[in-house]
């Protein structure tokens, strides 16, 4: 919640791919799956040129052995998806396959961090923008 809140406030660009919504897609709880596409459906971007980089750099990567750490190919997909967006940040809450196995995947060009963990890097910060 206090990402999202000083995001708004920063002006940051919040970005989801249409991967993620396929896979908000299979949320057991219907509440909160409508909750969630709801939500993903307004930041998804489907038209612009990094959306269009990102959808082919995470078909690419999907089978990729790069992201081979990843079990999933969807979590690769989503990794990929980020990266070709130009994302400094993939936020998630994987930590059965994502963020327990962050340290074997290669140096990338963004940060692979849960909303707890980012919320820790930006509160010194947040002030700035609330």
């Amino acid at each position: 919640m206090h990402v999202f809140y000083t995001g708004q406030r920063a002006y940051w660009n919040l970005a989801a791919s249409a991967k993620t919504v396929d896979e908000i897609s299979n949320t057991p709880d219907d509440a909160v799956r409508e909750r969630l596409l709801d939500y993903a459906i307004e930041v998804v971007d489907q038209v612009s040129e990094g959306s269009r980089r990102g959808r082919d750099l995470g078909r690419r990567l999907s089978d990729s052995a790069l992201l081979g750490a990843l079990p999933d190919p969807s979590d690769r997909e989503l990794l990929g998806n980020a990266i070709g967006m130009g994302c400094d940040v993939f936020c998630t809450r994987d930590h059965k396959t994502i963020i327990r196995r962050r340290h074997l995947l290669p140096d990338l060009p963004l940060r692979i961090l849960t909303p707890v963990e980012w919320w820790r890097a930006i509160k010194p910060w947040a002030g700035l923008w609330c």
